[in-house]
């Protein structure tokens, strides 16, 4: 049996359906075939700045409907999407354990 991947089941859906909406937020909505462009665009953008399977790619940010393409592109170069709370201090996202301590 051959692997599915995640960025697999975009490409899929997108060329299934490219104008079905794949999500929305605030308004701004985003179709499958506009997403897997974005997340194909962002793939290419964290290679060439030297992304690779394995390697962790943080969104540091309030909640955007740009996320999504960042999830997908980085699957798709093989790394990690890594959301990081946008409330989080500086030395919270250096020190992961300083969080720990205020609670």
């Amino acid at each position: 049996m051959d692997q599915l991947l995640l960025h697999d089941i975009l490409r899929t859906t997108a060329a299934r359906t490219p104008s079905r909406v794949a999500a929305s937020y605030r308004g701004e909505v985003v179709t499958f075939g506009e997403l897997a462009e974005r997340a194909e665009h962002l793939a290419v953008v964290l290679a060439g700045r030297g992304v690779r399977r394995g390697d962790r790619v943080a969104w540091w940010g309030d909640t955007s409907i740009d996320a999504g393409a960042l999830y997908y592109g980085a699957a798709q170069a093989g790394a990690t999407f890594v959301p990081l709370n946008p409330r989080s201090s500086a030395e919270e996202v250096r020190n992961p354990s300083r969080i720990h301590e205020r609670t």
